[in-house]
Order: C-alpha cells, then sequence, then structure tokens
C-alpha cells in the first residue's frame, strides 16, 4: 500500500535528525513523536504533488518523447497526482505503521 511511503519518508527524516543513528527507532517512539514526523513528510509529498515542467520534460524523454496527455488514458498528470494522493494516506490509520 502507498501508505507505507509516507512512513518510509517520515522515518527518513527522523533518522536524518540524528545523522542515521537515533536512539531509539521511529517506529518505538510515542505517537506525538511519530505525528509530528509524518506531519513533515506530508507536507514534503505535497510539495511534490504538483509536477513541473521539468518533470513532465523528463517523462517524455524517459518515455522515447511518446508521453503526453493527449496520447494516454489516463492522462500522466491525473497518474501522478493519484500516486502522490495515495502516498499521503495516513499510516497510523491504515496500518502501514505495523
Amino acid at each position: 500500500m502507498s501508505d507505507k511511503f509516507l512512513w518510509k519518508v517520515a522515518e527518513a527524516i527522523y533518522n536524518s535528525d540524528f545523522d542515521g543513528e537515533p536512539s531509539q527507532a521511529f517506529g518505538d517512539r510515542d505517537l506525538d513523536v511519530i505525528g509530528t514526523y509524518l506531519d513533515g513528510a506530508r507536507a514534503a509529498i505535497e510539495a511534490m504533488r504538483e509536477p513541473t515542467e521539468g518533470m513532465y520534460r523528463a517523462a517524455y524523454a524517459a518515455n522515447g518523447g511518446k508521453w503526453t496527455d493527449d496520447e494516454y488514458e489516463p492522462p500522466p498528470k491525473v497518474c501522478w497526482l493519484a500516486m502522490i494522493d495515495a502516498a499521503l494516506a495516513d499510516p497510523l490509520t491504515t496500518g502501514a505503521a505495523t
């Protein structure tokens, strides 16, 4: 499930705050601490929600110049937004934290 992505980003931010060597595993922290990092991860992922022009160009180039909204159903932007929305699912309510 994509809600594991939110957890993964939160855990990466947590670990980076301790130079990759925290004294306590992220999943063992209390829910207030975990929630704070999930909020930060959600903000980071939401910042990626709207693809930039450079992202579109990269997708187009990676697909041999054949990836436009007119050529695919659903269009790439629709797919990207769906993937980001899925990544923003709350792992504390969907079970990804376990």
